[in-house]
Formats: structure tokens, C-alpha cells, sequence
């Protein structure tokens, strides 16, 4: 029985007060839900399975000492998941009348089925299929078959045309669609899955997120090119959000965008609603919707000292899609799944299983509406009081006239002021300092009123705390983080230093760390050391951080302003080398124009020219090396020349006789 810990839902909706508007960085917008929220939020309870000495209840599941950790995933049964970690077996488990039952199909099929796995994110009927060590198992409840695909494992399991027994796999650095339906796995498509690029499904498409390019590329199920309207409000926004995950909602026009550093998003393309990106929360992650689509289930990590599990309701009547937090239990799920008929939430921690049964709670509408619509009629009705509230401005000048403590904090160490600094509240800023509110309080970290927004990017309200910087300099490398070039301009003209100490990572290296080429002008306009030297043993530089995240603008500016072209780095290696063995082209021909020394060599004696010969025989770039003069004979330490070097990673054939080819035309000697 699931029962309120208090009146339901008598928590804060906090309306968002200002969407993300960008120079170059991202400002930290005031979430949907913010602290306060989160740590007021109500907690509904489960039902609770708690092992006894002969298992889960007197089941035998799990017993004490043998099954401390379940595995969960989806089924096509009603009022039930399964599991993969019991008796070498798939085991059904079952609610009836809010007791636990349990039934094994396929025991001993296939061997040694146990230890979790990658599991198909959606029941299907009839079919159950995980991966798991190099293998993939599908159980076939029509045909009451077991199969086990020895050569086929996958991170990701999708189920493109169950009639046909075609399944999407992801495996490494491709997309596969392949055909089950004989004997053996037989590929009928495949797509690159290249480095950088994230992918997920939903709404019956594969969304590909290339991350460093802000790219959304759609698949269908076939995986031939599609399109959703996601792609487009992607590409109008991509410069003011940054995410890895997609959650697509499975019937409303809406998705979680999430795991990036400037908090979760709410897209919407729906072209009756505002299709702004809003901040969610700042650190939630792994947004999963119930398959009815009425909820929302998300962990975090930043509450306190645990990660926490949490529930939203979800409705087309909010004006964001998705209602209030609601606390469903002091920890997190590395397992987790669904039921369907009742919808129900269900995860195993340690020895215990946890189950939300969201269609059968107690609450004093029951019988008049589902627990569904009473949730989110109770939550509209707070949602409207907040709104009479009034501005943030207005909140404030209430705070003040109440005569509150000023100074006091709430439980993550904020006072009013810096909650007002971080979301960029220029009027209630200047409200609180006349009102005598002290601008040096520290939270927890030693960050006051200044620091919050110097980092989320308000210049105006930096403007008015900069008295109280309790260090320019750290401000300076955070806004460098963040892009926010406005304030590490104001920063560099109120005569903050702009270069670290030796050997400790500058505000230049972080800009170009995180790609903010405008922050890179204005630090080396203000005298930034393009050479200086951080990390391990003080064996990275900018030049060779640009280099290795392939940002050739980044190293042209760095060229101009004199960088040293010929450095050299761990066992002598040089600029060149590094670009050579990246393959980044375009930044090899910028540090040859520059005056980078072609024929350097690093302790092996190795040459740049020697490093392009041993990495998958790339002709092109060996021609670039040529005409810039390379010497073809130069010998590494062991006597080796580049056509030589060429032979020892082959025979005489395909390309490794084409690039010998070219070193003997260029007088290399065999």
C-alpha cells in the first residue's frame, strides 16, 4: 500500500524567470525546480520486499548471501518484470493483490544465464532478449523457443519489426540491423557510430547526437535517413544547451535533454507552446517514462550526501509538460523497470525490492479521479498560487519587509543574495545590498554572492559585487570555463592576473579545454603565456591541448600570437608529431606554415614523417609531409627510414606498397 508522507504535493513549482540568452557562454538560468523544491518535495512509500533467511518473503528469490543485487527489465506480462539473475532461467515476477509471485520459463536453455546484462529498454510482445558477456540471449514466449547469438552483444537492443525478428544492435563504433530470424544473425544494415557521437531511441527513431559538432542526425528503424522535429529545435538552440542523453516522451511533444554541464533541459516543438529550452533541474540523470507516459522517474547526485530517486507527474495541462518532484526513496536504482496493468515502479537495492503502484494509491479523490489526475489537479492549483507571488523582485521586497535574516542560508549553504546572483536578479541584487544584506557570506565551498555570478554570467550583477571578489583571478578561470566572455573581459580590465601558477592549469587552457575561441582572443590580447606548461610533469601546453581536441582556428590564434612551434613534450615528441598522429590535417598544414620543424626527431630518432608511416598508412598526409621537405632517409634508433618503417607493417601490397611507392619517388632508399 503506498501511502503520503504529508498533504500531497504542497510543494514550490518555480516558475522559470528568464530563458538562457548567450553571448558566447551559457548563463545559469533559475531551473523549473530548484533546491527548494527538491528538499520540500513529499515522499510516497512503496510496498517493500525484504529478504528473509529463505529468500524474498519465503519465495527463494534472492536468498541472503547468494542474490544481494537483481537485475530488473521490462516484460510483456501484466503486473510483473523480470529477471535474468535467478536459476539460470528467465523469472517472471509478479504482483497479484499486492503480494509477490514468481514463475522461471526456460530454465537451463541457455547456459549460464545470470549476472545482469543490456536489456531492450520496452516490453515486446512476446519476445524478452538481453546481452550480456559477447552474446545475446532471445526468448521467444510464442514459440516457446530459447536462442543464444554467441557472436552478438551489444551495449544497446532495440526491436526493429518483431515479426521479422529484426533487432538494432549497437556495437562498437556502428549501428547494426540484423535478422534473427534464422539460425544465425545475418546483418542487413549497418551505420558508423563514430567517436563523439551518443546515440538513443525513441518515438520509433534512433536520434545520433554528434556532441562535439552540435549535430542531431534521425534514423528510422530501417536505418535510413528520417526527421523529427527535435532536429529543428536543436539547431536553433544547440548554442545555448549542452547535453549527452535524450529522453523522447512517448506521446507528447516533448524531450529531457541531460548529462551536460549546464543542467537538464525541457525542449518542447510543440508549435502551440514556448519552444525555448528550460533548465529542469541542474543534476538529474537517468530520465526514464513510465510506458503510459504519466510519469517521470529521475535519479541525483548532488542532494546532500546521496543520490535520490525521484518522480515527476507529466501532463499536457502544465505548462511545461511536467509537475512537481516527488521523493520516492533516499537512494538510487542501478536497476530498475516498468510494469504495465497497474503502471508501477519497481527497483531492487542491496537485498530489497521497492514497488510504486501508481494506479492503486491511497488519496482522498479515490474513485472520483485516478491517482494520476488527482496529482496533477492538486499540483495546477499550487502552481497558480506561486504565480499570484509575483517576480523574483517582488518575493524579495516581501523578504525584506518581514524583516527576515537577511544573511540566513537554506541547505545547500545560499543565502537570498547569492540565490539572486546565480539567476542573474540584477533588481532583487540591488534591493538585498540596500537593504544591508552582507555581500562576503561564504557557503560551503568559500564562493559568495560574486563568484555565482561571475560563473552563471551575469555581468551586470558582477558589476555590482566586484568589491567583494574574494578572488579575481578564480572568477577569471571560471567565466574562461564557462565562455562567458563579457565577464572575463570586465575581469581582465578590473586587473585580473590571467596567468596561473607553474605547472597549474591557466584560464587560456581552460578556454580552449572547452572550446570558447572568443575567450581565447581576449586572454591572449591581455598577455595570456601561450606557452605555458601544466599538467603531468608539466607535459601539456595550449598549443598541444588545441591540437589534440583538433581545433585548428584555436592553434591559428595561437601561432599569431607567437607560440613555440618546435616545443617538445614526453620523450621528445614535438607539435607536429602529435598533430601527425591525431591525422588533423588542416592543423598540420597551419604548424608547417608556422615553421615547425619537419624533420625533428624525438628520443627514438622518430620523425614526424616516420609517425604518419606507422599510423594506417595515410598517403595524403604523407604527401604534405614530402612537399614540406621531409627527409625520406632520415633512420630512427633502430635504423629504420620511413620506407622501410613502411615494409615492416606488411607485405608488398595495397597501401603499404603505394606509400613505398611514393618515399622511393622522393629518393627514400630501400
Amino acid at each position: 500500500m503506498l501511502y503520503l508522507k504529508k498533504c500531497l504535493l504542497l510543494i514550490c513549482m518555480v516558475l522559470f524567470s528568464r530563458s538562457a540568452a548567450l553571448c558566447e557562454g551559457i548563463k545559469k538560468t533559475e531551473p523549473l525546480y530548484g533546491d527548494k523544491d527538491i528538499f520540500e518535495a513529499i515522499t510516497l512509500h512503496p510496498q517493500k520486499f525484504i529478504t528473509k533467511s529463505d529468500g524474498l518473503l519465503g519465495t527463494g528469490l534472492y536468498s541472503r548471501g547468494i542474490y544481494e543485487h537483481v537485475s530488473l527489465f521490462p516484460v510483456p506480462f501484466d503486473n510483473a518484470v523480470g529477471t535474468n539473475d535467478m536459476g539460470n532461467a528467465l523469472t517472471i515476477i509478479s504482483f497479484p493483490e499486492e503480494k509477490m509471485k514468481y514463475k522461471r520459463y526456460f530454465k537451463d536453455a541457455v547456459y549460464d544465464v545470470c549476472c545482469g546484462g543490456n536489456y531492450m529498454p520496452h516490453a515486446v510482445p512476446g519476445l524478452v532478449g538481453f546481452s550480456q558477456g559477447g552474446r545475446f540471449v532471445l526468448y521467444d514466449l510464442k514459440r516457446n523457443t530459447a536462442r543464444d547469438f554467441s557472436s552478438q552483444s551489444s551495449t544497446k537492443i532495440l526491436v526493429a519489426d518483431a515479426d521479422k525478428m529484426h533487432f538494432i544492435f549497437g556495437a562498437s563504433r556502428s549501428i547494426e540491423l540484423v535478422d534473427l530470424s534464422g539460425s544465425e544473425p545475418k546483418l542487413i544494415k549497418e551505420v558508423p557510430d563514430p567517436l563523439g557521437t551518443v546515440w538513443s531511441a525513441g518515438n520509433d527513431k534512433i536520434f545520433m547526437w554528434e556532441y562535439e559538432e552540435k549535430r542531431l542526425r534521425v534514423l528510422d528503424l530501417n536505418l535510413e535517413p528520417a526527421h523529427h522535429p527535435l532536429e529543428d529545435v536543436i539547431a536553433r538552440h544547440k548554442d545555448k544547451i549542452g547535453f549527452m542523453r535524450i529522453a523522447l516522451h512517448p506521446q507528447l511533444p516533448f524531450a529531457i535533454l541531460y548529462n551536460g554541464i549546464e543542467g537538464d533541459f525541457v525542449v518542447s516543438w510543440d508549435k502551440d507552446r514556448n519552444t525555448l529550452p528550460h533548465v529542469l533541474i541542474y543534476d538529474g540523470e537517468d530520465f526514464t517514462f513510465s510506458p503510459d507516459g504519466k510519469w517521470l522517474v529521475y535519479k541525483t547526485g548532488n542532494i546532500g550526501q546521496r543520490s535520490q530517486t525521484y518522480m515527476m507527474p507529466v501532463s499536457d495541462k502544465y505548462p511545461n509538460y511536467l509537475g512537481s518532484p516527488i521523493l520516492l526513496i533516499d537512494n538510487y536504482f542501478n536497476n530498475y523497470a516498468w510494469t504495465t496493468n497497474p503502471t508501477a515502479f519497481v527497483g531492487t537495492s542491496c537485498e530489497n525490492l521497492y514497488r510504486w503502484d501508481l494506479e492503486n494509491a491511497n488519496y482522498p479523490a479515490m474513485g472520483k479521479m485516478s491517482f494520476h489526475d488527482y496529482v496533477v489537479q492538486k499540483d495546477l492549483e499550487h502552481l497558480a498560487r506561486k504565480e499570484a507571488e509575483g517576480t523574483p523582485f517582488d518575493k524579495t521586497r516581501r523578504l525584506i519587509a518581514s524583516k527576515a535574516d537577511l544573511n540566513a542560508k537554506d541547505n545547500k549553504g545560499h543565502t537570498a543574495l547569492m540565490r539572486a546572483a546565480m539567476y542573474g536578479h540584477a533588481d532583487a541584487v540591488k534591493l538585498l545590498i540596500a537593504a544591508g544584506a552582507n555581500l562576503q557570506v561564504k557557503d560551503g565551498f568559500g564562493d559568495t554572492a560574486f563568484c555565482y555570478a561571475a560563473k552563471a554570467g551575469y555581468l551586470d550583477v558582477v558589476k555590482l559585487l566586484l568589491p567583494t571578489a574574494p578572488d579575481p583571478y578564480r572568477e577569471l578561470k571560471r567565466a574562461a570555463t564557462y565562455g562567458h566572455s563579457d565577464i572575463v573581459q570586465f575581469l581582465i580590465d578590473a586587473g585580473a592576473e590571467v596567468n596561473a601558477e607553474p605547472g597549474r592549469e591557466s584560464p587560456l587552457s581552460e578556454a580552449i579545454t572547452w572550446r570558447h575561441p572568443e575567450v581565447v582572443k581576449l586572454l591572449i590580447a591581455a598577455k595570456a603565456d601561450v606557452n605555458a606548461r601544466f599538467g603531468y610533469d608539466s607535459n601539456d601546453t595550449p598549443l598541444k591541448t588545441a591540437i589534440r581536441l583538433d581545433l585548428p582556428d584555436i592553434v591559428n590564434l595561437l601561432i599569431a600570437a607567437k607560440v613555440d612551434v618546435n616545443e617538445t613534450y614526453f620523450k621528445g615528441r614535438t607539435s607536429l608529431m602529435y598533430a601527425v598522429e591525431e591525422k588533423h590535417r588542416e592543423i598540420i598544414r597551419l604548424l608547417i606554415a608556422a615553421g615547425a620543424d619537419v624533420n625533428a626527431i624525438d628520443d627514438n630518432d622518430s620523425s614526424a614523417l616516420i609517425y604518419a608511416v606507422g599510423h594506417d598508412y595515410q598517403t595524403d598526409l604523407i604527401e604534405l609531409l614530402i612537399k614540406a621537405k621531409a627527409d625520406v632517409n632520415k633512420k630512427n634508433r633502430h635504423g629504420k627510414n620511413a620506407v622501410l618503417q613502411a615494409a615492416r607493417y606488411g607485405t608488398y601490397g595495397g597501401a603499404n606498397k603505394e606509400i613505398m611507392e611514393l618515399l622511393v619517388q622522393a629518393g627514400a632508399q630501400e
